[in-house]
């Protein structure tokens, strides 16, 4: 190690003497400096970087702190992402909501895996859809899920579950905003049932 080479660990609740007899019984770093780390809302501090966002100027996508524009024609809706995947910024999300804008039509059943926050199939409720089943395989979205529902007086059935698992696949439209490895597993699963 040269004298400008540095490494920052985070440690909470500790003893700094016996961390620092570990690092140096397990390595040769013998200098240390300490300080603390004030406690901050991080879930508050990215909030005005989240702006709203129009897609194909018929979804409006805005935070859930902002007031939307009664006025407006598009399909509006509101999102407080949480923890959870989802706000309409990331590509495979805009890629998705475009297509449903040119296949669904009214009363169809929608079949959303990944859901994260619940913005396709908040998209799915506000275009009409009959029947939504929304399904993911992480427990810690159902919260921030629920609430957007809420927020956007939509209703959709949450299932937490893995895809790779389901044996019915019997809807209209069918949406798969997941990682590649996972839908590359799961697309032979649909296709033999």
């Amino acid at each position: 190690l040269n004298s400008t080479d540095s490494t920052t660990i985070y440690f909470q609740n500790i003893n700094q003497k016996e961390i620092e007899n570990i690092i140096k019984l397990k390595s040769n770093i013998n200098i240390f400096k300490w300080g603390r780390v004030n406690k901050e809302d991080w879930n508050a501090n990215w909030k005005p970087f989240f702006k709203k966002k129009i897609i194909n100027n018929k979804v409006e996508i805005i935070p859930s702190w902002e007031k939307s524009d009664l006025d407006s024609n598009k399909i509006i809706i509101k999102i407080n992402p949480g923890m959870a995947f989802g706000t309409g910024h990331h590509e495979t999300t805009e890629m998705m909501i475009k297509a449903m804008l040119e296949f669904h039509k009214d009363n169809m059943s929608v079949l959303d895996l990944g859901t994260g926050s619940g913005i396709l199939s908040i998209l799915a409720y506000k275009l009409k859809s009959k029947k939504i089943l929304a399904v993911d395989n992480d427990a810690e979205i159902k919260n921030n899920f629920n609430e957007n529902m809420k927020l956007n007086n939509s209703e959709a059935e949450l299932k937490i579950r893995n895809c790779l698992d389901m044996k019915e696949f019997n809807f209209d439209l069918i949406l798969a905003n997941i990682n590649k490895s996972v839908l590359t597993k799961f697309l032979p699963i649909i296709k033999d049932n």
